[in-house]
């Protein structure tokens, strides 16, 4: 009989994210609000791979997964602007994950979305 792997539980408890949608430089719409995420390590593979493609990785997070997330959206978390470089399934976790690999944006976009 095989051995069943172990499974790593994963806490999304380190904050709350908005995923938004840009045209241009502007941020124009909300694509997903409050969603829980936990911070995840950057590890070193990562960190290098994307230095060979010319990205910076600066945080890793782990959400539940959700519909409609592009890497030409754009992650707040609080005020500060991240583009979404890479977007990686973890079936092997519990429960399944999104991971989000995310680099800090410079040059932050103008919020043009209208509330309400």
């Amino acid at each position: 009989m095989p051995r069943r792997k172990d499974t790593k539980f994963v806490t999304f408890n380190d904050g709350i994210l908005d995923i938004c949608g840009v045209k241009g430089r502007k941020i124009a719409e909300t694509k997903h609000c409050g969603i829980r995420f936990g911070f995840r390590t950057v590890g070193i593979k990562r960190f290098y791979e994307a230095k060979v493609l010319s990205n910076q990785i600066d945080e890793v997070v782990a959400i539940l997964p959700v519909e409609d997330i592009s890497t030409m959206d754009i992650c707040m978390i609080g005020e500060k602007q991240y583009k979404i470089i890479q977007i990686q399934n973890k079936y092997d976790e519990m429960p399944p994950c999104l991971l989000l690999s995310l680099e800090r944006v410079v040059t932050t976009y103008e919020d043009v979305r209208t509330d309400g």
